[in-house]
């Protein structure tokens, strides 16, 4: 046994812990340089067919990602790649066109603060996008009804559509948002501290599980949906994400007095009032949010029955087993937005 602990443990750093960490690095690394396009470069480049160079690479990257994220959850359910293809490529155009729509780069580096309505300005007002979300809920309803024929389950095939319905609002909402972070004032800390948080939970999650798993609570946390998981590995993730993200915070102020920022989270809880009360409820929420998220993916997984949702991370999984999690904590911000 202690062989297998220790074969175990030596595995650990080499199967989970390191690829997580270069994982964490790349996106890091690619944010940093989506946020260089869309908002730095503004104000760094004065040649204007660099500028849309750089703009155009950073939003056909964010569409590329955004297509596939599209195309594994539409794969998953509709099993048929032609009609996924479909699927994503709608999914795609109304982001297109909300871009379009909205003029988004007229907020680049503007004086916006993050308490501008974005639950508004990104979902509920873009019509186009609604009309393409719910086509594709029917198309996906008659696709498995002609499946399925008369073995078809009414009920099942509606809960089925309304799951269909909510991944897709999820990711699109996370896309919508990310882009529009990254156009705006203090932007790109909020998009670090929404991954952050959701990476600290997932590391203490895991940690929290092996070290402490069932030695407090006998039961597992959701052993049909996700049966490796435990009430101690949830309060641990949840714990080292709160804590990891008050000093993030708290670092990231203290680096930002010197350019005048004070948009940040600790800026804006210092300022009391109603927006400080909603800012505490996201920060300990979020973690939460995290966990759900994580579930909540799972469940899809399990109720389409498929283990990942590709294999283009080789040993990870699809893109959405890798921002599963991420994908809530931005949801969840969204959700507030209206109250910052």
């Amino acid at each position: 046994m202690n062989k297998i602990n220790k074969e175990q443990r030596s595995n650990i750093f080499k199967e989970r812990v390191i690829p997580a960490i270069l994982m964490t690095l790349f996106i890091l690394i690619f944010m940093l340089l989506i946020r260089y396009s869309l908002y730095w470069s503004a104000s760094q480049i004065n040649n204007d067919s660099l500028y849309w160079f750089l703009i155009c690479i950073s939003l056909i990257i964010v569409f590329a990602l955004a297509f596939w994220a599209f195309f594994e959850l539409a794969k998953s359910f509709l099993k048929n790649n032609i009609l996924a293809f479909f699927q994503a490529s709608l999914m795609l155009l109304s982001l297109l066109l909300w871009i379009r729509m909205y003029d988004l780069f007229k907020f680049q580096r503007a004086d916006y603060t993050i308490s501008l309505n974005l639950l508004h300005e990104t979902i509920i007002y873009d019509y186009i996008y609604w009309i393409i979300l719910f086509v594709n809920v029917i198309v996906f309803m008659i696709s498995r009804a002609l499946d399925l024929g008369k073995q078809t389950n009414v009920i099942g095939l509606l809960r089925n559509a309304l799951h269909f319905f909510i991944t897709f609002l999820v990711i699109s909402a996370f896309f919508k948002t990310f882009l529009f972070l990254n156009l705006i004032k203090s932007g790109i800390f909020y998009i670090l501290l929404f991954v952050i948080i959701s990476v600290a939970h997932d590391i203490g999650g895991f940690f929290g599980g092996m070290l402490f798993g069932h030695k407090f609570f006998r039961n597992k946390l959701a052993p049909t949906i996700s049966p490796k998981k435990t009430y101690e590995g949830a309060i641990v993730g949840i714990l080292s994400s709160i804590i990891i993200s008050i000093i993030f915070s708290l670092s990231y102020y203290g680096g930002s007095r010197a350019y005048a920022i004070d948009n940040d989270l600790i800026s804006l809880l210092t300022q009391g009032g109603g927006r400080t009360i909603v800012l505490i409820v996201f920060l300990v929420l979020a973690p939460i949010f995290a966990l759900t998220g994580d579930l909540y993916f799972s469940f899809v997984k399990r109720t389409v029955e498929i283990k990942d949702f590709s294999r283009i991370l080789r040993g990870h999984g699809g893109l959405l087993d890798r921002i599963d999690s991420i994908t809530f904590v931005f949801f969840l911000f969204l959700i507030l937005s209206r109250a910052l």
